[in-house]
């Protein structure tokens, strides 16, 4: 099993993000679901023609109730319907019979306004909107905005023919480790690089393919940890994962820990002697706005190499996959997680299970 000599000084790889003006992406309305002609032809039809009228109400203390014949409109007996304009404002609705109007919520202090008006805006819903402006937690956030969205990971899956399974792993709680995998500081100005993600998308692997995983790589002394990937945790160091998602709501960048989740993983893959072949997709989400980068490590000649490092990574994008303020930007996120999910059992599967997996099952 080939493997590199290990470097002492750790410099940090370079991670650079590069933005380019990409085609807005297109989602596929003929995928789209329709609504049947059979839901919009099926009616009640005259399942009601036969229905007795309620009888008139009887007020009490009395024996019967005043006739109470509709008002006549004069505009039908003064004018023809052809000659009528339509109502297409709400000042038209002010001459109407009853009138209609309009007015400024903030400012219902006049004495028609019934209390129960003023008490369903002021108690219930003035509190609820001024609630909703306050920025949540990212946990919040991520618990009520995006949770929902990555669990529809096994739907699409299904959509695509054949493969494996594909898990959407919270992985919030799990750091990246050993320290070996960290980035440093070229000048020791910067902390050393440690940073966590909010999700994965990952490959399932089979109970069977997890025990030779497991045995296999405990055997020996791997540079980059006992692991198939920058993590040591339990339930996640021999999990192929492959998209990491990041989610900010407060202002701050999710690319810086992105940028430092995608470098410890190519230097896991340079101490192990990887190749570099495939990219490294990735996910970063802002409050609503959900955007896909495609990472990749550009490997240096000898003067380009800053640090001894002979690799750089490189990040292109934003591409705008969509957001979640409105039903039309959610069906364009899961769009192109559909698209992701089918490169991670087209393109990413085979490479694992060739490069990595047969690896150790032949040892």
């Amino acid at each position: 099993m080939p493997r590199p000599k290990g470097s002492k000084n750790k410099p940090e790889p370079s991670v650079d993000m590069t933005g380019f003006d990409d085609e807005e992406w297109q989602e596929d309305q003929s995928t789209a679901a329709g609504v049947p002609p059979s839901a919009l032809q099926h009616g009640f039809g005259g399942a009601f023609d036969d229905a007795p009228l309620l009888p008139p109400t009887t007020p009490s203390g009395s024996s019967s109730s005043p006739s109470r014949q509709p008002p006549t409109s004069p505009s039908k007996s003064a004018s023809s319907a052809g000659s009528r304009k339509p109502i297409s404002s709400k000042q038209h609705l002010a001459q109407m019979s009853p009138s209609v109007s309009f007015h400024n919520i903030k400012q219902i202090k006049d004495e028609s306004t019934p209390q129960a008006a003023k008490v369903l805006w002021g108690k219930y819903i003035a509190s609820a909107v001024q609630e909703s402006r306050v920025v949540p937690s990212e946990l919040k956030w991520v618990s009520k905005v995006v949770t929902p969205i990555m669990s529809q990971i096994q739907k699409l899956r299904s959509s695509v023919l054949g493969g494996r399974g594909i898990s959407d792993m919270n992985i919030a709680t799990v750091k990246i480790a050993p320290s070996v995998l960290f980035p440093t500081s070229l000048v020791n100005t910067f902390r050393d690089g440690n940073k966590k993600v909010d999700y994965a998308l990952a490959l399932k692997l089979t109970s069977d393919e997890d025990m030779v995983l497991k045995s296999a790589v405990k055997k020996y002394r791997v540079p980059g940890g006992a692991s198939i990937n920058q993590t040591q945790s339990d339930w996640t160091a021999f999990v192929p994962m492959f998209t990491p998602v990041e989610v900010k709501v407060d202002g701050s960048d999710p690319l810086i820990q992105l940028g430092i989740w995608v470098s410890a993983e190519v230097e896991k893959r340079y101490l192990e002697a990887y190749t570099f072949d495939l990219p490294f997709p990735a996910i970063a989400v802002s409050n609503h706005q959900w955007d896909f980068w495609i990472a990749y490590a550009e490997e240096l000649s000898v003067k380009q190499q800053q640090g001894g490092k002979s690799y750089r990574v490189r990040f292109l994008g934003p591409i705008d996959m969509g957001h979640t303020r409105n039903a039309t930007g959610v069906f364009r996120i899961l769009h192109v997680l559909k698209a992701i999910v089918r490169w991670g059992l087209e393109v990413y599967e085979p490479d694992f299970m060739e490069n990595v997996f047969k690896r150790y099952s032949e040892d």
